[in-house]
């Protein structure tokens, strides 16, 4: 019980940076895009 409750907020940290840097990465496609049409 205390390995999982050490490990899930972990996953949560993770999993919250792996969808900002997701974001933030569709954010600079975008002004990629829009900067070369």
């Amino acid at each position: 019980m205390t390995y999982i409750d050490r490990m899930k907020p972990l996953s949560v940290r993770i999993g919250f940076f792996n969808a900002y840097g997701l974001a933030n990465q569709r954010d600079q496609v975008c002004d990629f895009l829009r900067d070369h049409q």
